[in-house]
């Protein structure tokens, strides 16, 4: 009987064991790198490791591209001046710097849900302007993404390029095909056989990683993080800020 009691036991303490690994990896476990974005103090920000965890914001689009977001978004930028990734009058004394990535959805919402506003109340007027930065937290997809832009950048009309695709953002893993970045290019009048080789050209690649490494020397570890400079100083914001904390930011910078 002693043996088959002792086996007894060995089965009671093994099943005990599983259960207690279950619930420390289960929902009432700590967080792991890897998690979700987060969202604290008001900061929303993709972080690396997700990019399977990305949520889509908008409806798929395939590889076309909807002609009445890209509407939409040149009406929003219509009368700004585009000198490269700037956006805004180049002697603004604030610059707004937004790191981003096209399958980041924090930095989809605020190309939707804030940016009109920074427009109509800091960059028309002059008092800011914006400069893109783009990153690629997400692999080749997003470094993709980001030649494109960069590319489109060099006809002047890279903030028409960001603004139409993150109009159309939508499943992560799959809205940036390459039939989908060249009629992008199409639909935001871009000279595309001219767009399409300057998104091939090794020195746009070169722009691309020089932006990489200030990213990273700029303790960039997540999208979107905006830097704030001005007379009144600089500051970092790792997130997606309140739309009242981004004005109090900005209208600090100007001294």
């Amino acid at each position: 009987m002693r043996p088959r009691a002792l086996l007894v036991g060995l089965v009671l303490v093994t099943i005990a064991l599983v259960l207690v690994a279950a619930g420390c990896g289960g929902s009432g476990g700590g967080g792991s790198a890897d998690e979700p974005a987060t969202e604290s103090d008001g900061l929303s920000q993709n972080t690396p490791g997700e990019g399977d965890e990305l949520a889509p914001t908008a409806e798929g689009t395939g590889d076309d591209v909807d002609p009445v977001v890209a509407a939409e978004r040149a009406e929003l930028l219509a009368g700004i001046p585009q000198q490269d990734r700037v956006l805004g009058d180049a002697g603004a004394p604030v610059t707004l710097i937004a790191y981003e990535d096209f399958l980041c959805t924090f930095c989809g919402r605020f190309s939707k849900e804030m940016l009109p506003g920074v427009l109509d109340e800091y960059v028309r007027p002059g008092n800011v302007k914006i400069e893109y930065r783009p990153v690629a937290f997400y692999g080749e997809v997003s470094r993709q993404g980001a030649l494109a832009a960069l590319a489109a950048g060099q006809q002047n009309r890279l903030w028409d390029y960001v603004e139409t695709t993150f109009g159309q953002q939508a499943d992560a893993t799959d809205y940036l095909t390459p039939e989908f970045l060249e009629r992008t290019a199409d639909d935001v009048g871009l000279d595309v056989p001219r767009w399409e080789a300057a998104r091939r050209a090794p020195a746009t690649a070169d722009e691309f990683d020089e932006l990489q490494l200030t990213a990273e020397l700029d303790g960039v570890g997540g999208t979107p993080t905006f830097v704030v400079e001005g007379p009144g100083g600089q500051q970092a914001i790792p997130g997606l800020p309140a739309p009242e904390a981004l004005d109090e930011l900005l209208t600090a910078a100007q001294g």
